[in-house]
């Protein structure tokens, strides 16, 4: 908008057509309803999809949850072929933890928390041993189990 030759109304009534639109506003359609030209739509909706987009999300200020799970289906229900008959578990699942990763040692999970969240953030997570190094790195750790859930 700024050093814009368009004037305010014309933004916000680009801006509310697209937000409240359930799958996108093609730039025919903001010309039509708009009575501007096809390009200068265009243009607009351009720069208000650039601007919405989420280049670099911060850092949560807390309280922050943090978990990770395994995914992937039981071996007993997958073909002959397909199963790994290498033990039972986490094995043949993927990790995925706020992110996809394959590793919930310590240092991982620990390095994804300082990536999301602020020194001294409350961090609920549950009873894994990879997270108890959260305390001495500065976040207000607290293990929420099935006896001692947060309400």
């Amino acid at each position: 908008m700024h050093a814009s030759k368009l004037g305010y109304r014309v933004w916000a009534l680009t801006i509310y057509l697209m937000s409240t639109s359930l799958k996108g506003v093609s730039s025919m359609k903001l010309h039509r309803d708009l009575g501007v030209t096809q390009k200068t739509a265009w243009y607009l909706a351009h720069r208000i999809r650039e601007a919405w987009a989420d280049r670099q999300p911060g850092q949560f200020t807390g309280p922050v949850e943090a978990d990770e799970t395994f995914i992937g289906g039981k071996e007993r229900n997958k073909h002959a072929a397909k199963r790994l008959n290498a033990g039972r578990g986490a094995v043949g699942k993927a990790v995925v933890a706020g992110v996809k990763d394959r590793d919930t040692s310590a240092p991982t999970l620990v390095a994804m928390i300082a990536d999301t969240a602020q020194i001294w953030a409350d961090v609920f997570t549950d009873e894994h041993a990879a997270y108890r190094p959260l305390r001495s790195h500065g976040y207000g750790h607290q293990v929420i189990g099935f006896a001692s859930a947060v309400v």
